[in-house]
Order: C-alpha cells, then sequence, then structure tokens
C-alpha cells in the first residue's frame, strides 16, 4: 500500500517529497503501573511524500517511512531504568493546507516495533496505531517545520495480573505511547 501511494505521489502534478529529522517528547501514559515514570527525548527521522486529492490545492494525503524511538525511565530506589522501544512508523495523514506556509493535518501512524530486545519480547506488544494531530509552518520553502502529537491507540503492555498467593486475577492491558513531536522537513522534490 505504501508503495502504491508514493507511486501515485509521484505521478501527481502536485507532489512534494521531503526528508524529515526531529525531536519527540515521549512519554507512557498509564493508569498506575509506572509509578515514578519521567517523560525522555527521542529522535525521529524518515521520508514523507504529500500529493493534491482531486486537483484541490488545499486537500492533500501524506504518507511515508519514519524510524522513532519512544519509551520512558523509571526511578526505584536511587537508580533509573530506561525503557526504549525502536519503531518502524507508516504515516496516513490528511493535510489541509490553510494558506501558501500553513496546514495542519490529522490521521494515523502505524508502528512495528523494529530491533526488539529480548527483555520486550513476552511483555510488550511489536505493533501500535497512533491518532496523530499536527500542523507545519513554512510550507514551499527549502525548509519547514512540523509539530505534532500522536497517542498510541493499542496498549503496549497485555499480562495476567497476579494476586499475592500466586492466583491469576484478570489482565493489565496498559501503557500507551504518547509523543509531542518537533523537527524539520527539508524538501527534497515537488511543486507544492
Amino acid at each position: 500500500m505504501l508503495v502504491a501511494l508514493w507511486f501515485l505521489g509521484h505521478q501527481k502534478a502536485f507532489s512534494q517529497v521531503e526528508a524529515v529529522a526531529g525531536l519527540n517528547y515521549s512519554y507512557a501514559m498509564n493508569d498506575g503501573v509506572l509509578p515514578n515514570q519521567k517523560a525522555i527525548v527521542t529522535p525521529t527521522i524518515g521520508l514523507l511524500t504529500s500529493f493534491q486529492l482531486k486537483d484541490s490545492s488545499i486537500h492533500h494525503l501524506k504518507t511515508g517511512i519514519l524510524f522513532m524511538v519512544a519509551g520512558y525511565n523509571q526511578d526505584f530506589d536511587e537508580t533509573t531504568y530506561s525503557k526504549r522501544f525502536k519503531y518502524l512508523a507508516l504515516p496516513l495523514l490528511y493535510k489541509l493546507q490553510l494558506s501558501d506556509a500553513i496546514s495542519v493535518e490529522a490521521g494515523a501512524q502505524f508502528r512495528m516495533m523494529v530491533l526488539r530486545e529480548e527483555e520486550y519480547k513476552y511483555n510488550y506488544r511489536r505493533e501500535d496505531i497512533a491518532a496523530v494531530f499536527g500542523f507545519n509552518l513554512f510550507e514551499g520553502n527549502m525548509l519547514s517545520i512540523y509539530v505534532n502529537a500522536s497517542y498510541g491507540i493499542l496498549p503496549m503492555v497485555s499480562y495476567q495480573r497476579i494476586d499475592e498467593i500466586g492466583n491469576f486475577n484478570g489482565k493489565i492491558e496498559d501503557i500507551h505511547n504518547t509523543m509531542v513531536s518537533l523537527g524539520i522537513k527539508f524538501k527534497l522534490s515537488g511543486n507544492d
């Protein structure tokens, strides 16, 4: 699907391809299963393509591929434990061009954990789907700025809750990847 959208983007008269690099303020939203948690700053890099829909100057579809790191730090007894999750992400976003320099976008980001460490193999879900909302500044220039927020819809962990005497007492399905991202986009090609 991504290859087809990328190809379609290059066939349209008004398509744009951008390299992106940015930083994420990453936090794992949870219902109290992660006490003493601290947010971290992590990187994102990738390529995005955007193309106009139905010869409209304001309606665009945006997709691409991103490599991103999410995670958190957790403090216990003067020791900090770090969790880092490395994802390949495929965004599928609707972009509305508000002016020559400003656009807003919303959609989904399909993430797959890559380079998965052995300790994450059984308790952490490999896939994630995030709802994304953001905006872009200085669109149309060689360099532009993006800001977005994403919330992982699928819980990262899913395992049996065990009570004090060793009985299974329901399931814990919690911890959602949450990020606020800020970065730059470098236009590689396009007429937007």
